[in-house]
């Protein structure tokens, strides 16, 4: 009997100890947290527009729009599967074994052919230098040729040469002082221009992809840039990048009586109040018919032809001349301020043969004549207390306090008002462009 018990002892100390190597076994230790990967998704894949992504068979992220980043998911596995779904579709599913020796890695989704998708992924890098902002450049449009990716125009530095679609082995970086940047996309074959952006303002110590989307078989409707902000702090989110186009704005300056109606090559672009603006109407190259009507009516205002050349931005202002509606053009600044400051200028749309815009006692933009612009006046951005006034020095209107922010272009408008507000008959209007 006692053999029995012993026997039985021995079974139940067997097993403590197994259960006990289970849980303090060393050779099994729980990931510390230096340790854990770091796993984001972007999906390129434009025939997918919405997917998830399951690893090892569990929901790692749902609904990934296509052209969107999502944020950082900690990941203690090196290799595992990784299936793509658009709905209950699968469209890729693989192994995939990340460099162990990276921390932060984004894997991308793209189309390869007409019907499969395809993966890789790229260790994400840190900024280089605080006083700088990094870049890298992905070309995501399908069917696309080689590209080069220049700073400023069509013949500026390359930064990344002959990029193809999904560039798996180039994945370098460019350091660029922090500033507002210009970038044209190049074919690498010489033949000319791919697409041209505007300029994008880039932050000092911030790491950007730029990434263009879209099908080489359609690019007039799928084309588009968007600068991502690679930073675990702020995921997903980007700059979207714009090309240039003409483009006109309209201001009505007529009276408190006449909303008008604004159409560019027949098409209407805004309705607008008095005192109030449009935002950018997209004209054609060169030529357009700009008119404009009295708010819901066929009653024609003025009609006149705009001359945008290839890609330049014009403000008009319709205003009254005694008791004739007419009209003047100006044209707009879109080279961007030094860091750190803004551009302003000062339209004169009043009655007055000069005026001046002051800060405090400080003249900042003298004797603009009626019906005339100043040149723009690049200075700190800073808070501003503006005021009108004209040659005599005396104060026309009341005192306007703005926090003036950076790296902006605006315009400022002097203009009558119908009636005089605490002794004042002017007053200013601001545009941010």
């Amino acid at each position: 009997m006692n053999s029995i018990y012993y026997r039985i002892f021995l079974v139940l100390l067997a097993v403590g100890s197994l259960v006990s190597c289970s849980i303090t076994d060393p050779a099994m230790p729980p990931t510390s947290a230096d340790q854990m990967l770091h796993i984001r998704i972007l999906n390129a894949d434009i025939d997918n527009r919405d997917v998830s992504l399951t690893v090892d068979y569990e929901v790692f992220q749902s609904s990934i729009a296509y052209a969107s980043l999502t944020n950082y998911k900690e990941m203690d596995t090196v290799a595992s599967i990784y299936t793509f779904k658009n709905g209950n579709n699968i469209i890729f599913r693989d192994l995939i074994k990340f460099n162990k020796d990276k921390k932060h890695h984004t894997l991308y989704l793209l189309k390869r052919t007409l019907d499969t998708s395809y993966t890789y992924y790229v260790a994400d890098i840190a900024n280089s230098d605080p006083s700088k902002a990094d870049i890298r450049f992905f070309n995501f449009v399908f069917g696309s040729p080689e590209l080069d990716f220049r700073l400023g125009n069509e013949a500026g530095e390359i930064l990344f040469d002959s990029i193809p679609y999904g560039n798996k082995e180039i994945i370098n970086s460019y350091a660029l002082d922090e500033g507002n940047h210009k970038f044209t996309i190049t074919k690498t074959d010489g033949s000319g221009v791919y697409v041209e952006y505007d300029p994008i303002y880039l932050e000092a110590g911030k790491v950007y992809y730029i990434s263009l989307f879209g099908d080489n078989a359609n690019l007039n409707q799928t084309l588009f840039a968007r600068a991502f902000l690679s930073s675990n702090d702020e995921p997903g989110q980007y700059i979207e990048m714009k090309q240039p186009v003409p483009k006109v704005l309209a201001v009505n300056m007529l009276s408190s009586a006449d909303s008008v109606d604004v159409y560019v090559n027949g098409v209407k672009g805004a309705s607008i109040n008095f005192a109030e603006n449009s935002n950018y109407i997209i004209g054609n190259k060169n030529t357009n018919s700009i008119s404009v009507f009295y708010r819901n009516t066929t009653t024609s205002v003025f009609n006149f032809d705009l001359d945008l050349g290839e890609d330049l931005r014009k403000t008009f202002i319709a205003y009254k001349d005694g008791e004739t509606n007419t009209f003047k053009v100006f044209d707009d600044n879109t080279t961007y301020p030094a860091f750190g400051k803004s551009k302003i200028r000062l339209i004169n749309m009043t009655d007055l043969p000069v005026i001046s815009l002051f800060n405090f006692e400080s003249s900042l933009i003298s004797n603009v004549n009626s019906k005339e612009s100043s040149d723009f006046l690049e200075i700190e951005a800073e808070k501003y207390n503006f005021t009108l006034r004209n040659e005599n020095n005396d104060t026309l209107s009341n005192v306007r306090e703005i926090d003036l922010p950076k790296n902006r272009i605006i315009t400022f408008i002097a203009y009558k008002l119908e009636k005089p507000i605490d002794g004042h008959s002017y007053a200013i209007k601001r545009i941010d462009y």
